[in-house]
């Protein structure tokens, strides 16, 4: 596995600037190619509506269609080699956070263990959901609480466009007044106002890695509060 490595030194760390004064970065990046990184771009855009302070940064990493396989055990190595690779941009270890958001999904536990122990060899912060990230699009709304749990964890296929996550996300979403979900383009107005009842929600689901690994869960939440505090 590549080891992260500490970027050159620049303008961002003359003796002259006190840490409280630049701007932290959030590098966030995806196994999704469309639907998280959609999600995160559009909070980047509404950060001040949603309570981030402007001293932060919201980068948005996307999956090159080179990159090849999305499974978690080599994300943690394409992000490991972007970060390593990125002369250009620094990364601050004592300010700066690294986020690598994937989901259980059916990935072997073997494929999500390395991803986890990679990270954590790296200090690169994990967001997790299990079954898949629209879980956490769900915990918007209170609706979620219907659900059948045991088919939302299972999220088998019910149509050639849809799981049973996304499914039940897009009837949500109709009866809320907005155009369905895509996995393509996600409609953050959807969502602007429903942050703070997303995170309500997650509490009644697991929170922690290890949990979230065999649970329905999520911990989106604590990289919202991440970015919200900085």
């Amino acid at each position: 596995m590549p080891r992260l490595t500490k970027l050159p030194v620049t303008e961002r760390t003359l003796e002259d600037r006190e840490l409280k004064s630049m701007k932290k970065r959030f590098i966030l990046y995806f196994e999704g190619q469309k639907t998280e990184a959609s999600y995160f771009e559009g909070l980047a855009k509404n950060k001040k509506h949603i309570g981030v302070s402007n001293l932060i940064t919201i980068e948005v990493l996307k999956r090159s269609p080179d990159d090849g396989s999305s499974s978690p055990n080599h994300l943690i190595e394409y992000y490991l080699e972007y970060i390593n690779e990125s002369s250009d941009e620094l990364y601050l270890e004592d300010l700066d956070e690294l986020w690598m958001i994937f989901d259980k999904d059916r990935w072997p536990e073997a494929h999500i263990s390395y991803a986890i122990n990679g990270a954590k060899e790296n200090n690169i912060n994990i967001g997790f959901t299990n079954p898949c990230f629209e879980f956490w699009l769900l915990l918007h709304f209170d609706e979620i609480h219907e659900i059948d749990k045991k088919k939302l964890l299972k999220n088998k296929r019910v149509s050639n466009r849809h799981s049973y996550a996304s499914f039940e996300l897009s009837q949500i979403l109709q009866k809320h007044g907005y155009s369905g979900f895509d996995k393509a383009s996600v409609e953050f107005e959807a969502y602007i106002d429903r942050i703070d009842k997303a995170i309500k929600n997650e509490t009644f689901y697991a929170q922690t890695i290890e949990d979230i690994n065999n649970e329905l869960g999520s911990n989106i939440s604590k990289l919202i509060y991440r970015m919200k505090t900085g």
